[in-house]
């Protein structure tokens, strides 16, 4: 995961397979086939981090004044979520 795009566009796209780029989850998943991103902000939730996932996006809207401090909080947490770090 490129934790410096997601600080300039707040946006994360998760891929099941890196070399075709599908996504982790179908477009609108539902249910059982969206599990693996719920599993994902759960994981961002349970550690401060509040998100909006659609499909295969994750979403954040940090605040303009935040620090440097707590935006490395902020990608640290999406990385354990996102990659299980």
């Amino acid at each position: 995961m490129r934790s410096g795009a997601l600080a300039r566009c707040g946006r994360l796209e998760l891929v099941g397979d890196g070399t075709t780029r599908e996504p982790l989850v179908p477009y609108a998943a539902t249910g059982a086939a969206a599990a693996p991103m719920a599993a994902v902000a759960a994981v961002c939730l349970d550690r401060g981090l509040i998100t909006f996932v659609f499909g295969n996006r994750i979403n954040v809207a940090p605040p303009l004044n935040m620090n440097d401090a707590e935006a490395a909080d902020g990608l640290a947490i999406l990385d354990e979520g996102a990659l299980g770090r």
